[in-house]
């Protein structure tokens, strides 16, 4: 984090400290480097260099896959959003952080 502030992103899974955000080069940027969700309009959004429209097209089979129809998607420089039914929120969440983010250290 600038400064050397260290910042504690909330765990979208449970009431604790989640994500430590970081400050890093170029070079070691994880191609997503984080995931959230917006319960009040059933979004889940996964940001990064490696999100973009090719992502979203792959987003849309995986989450049918596990039966999770998207209603809509967006996709932006950085940014990739995909609105799921409310009961679905979660499960949508803990696939694509399984999926995309989890490494063993990430908490979401």
């Amino acid at each position: 984090a600038a400064n050397r502030v260290e910042l504690w992103l909330l765990s979208s899974f449970r009431a604790s400290p989640g994500t430590r955000v970081a400050l890093l080069p170029e070079g070691r940027r994880p191609p997503l480097a984080g995931i959230t969700r917006d319960g009040e309009h059933g979004t889940v959004t996964l940001v990064g260099r490696a999100a973009g429209a090719e992502l979203l097209d792959a987003l849309r089979p995986l989450l049918a896959r596990e039966g999770i129809p998207v209603l809509r998607g967006s996709a932006e420089e950085g940014c990739v959003s995909v609105e799921v039914a409310q009961a679905q929120l979660l499960p949508a969440l803990a696939l694509l952080h399984g999926a995309y983010l989890a490494n063993g250290t990430d908490e979401g």
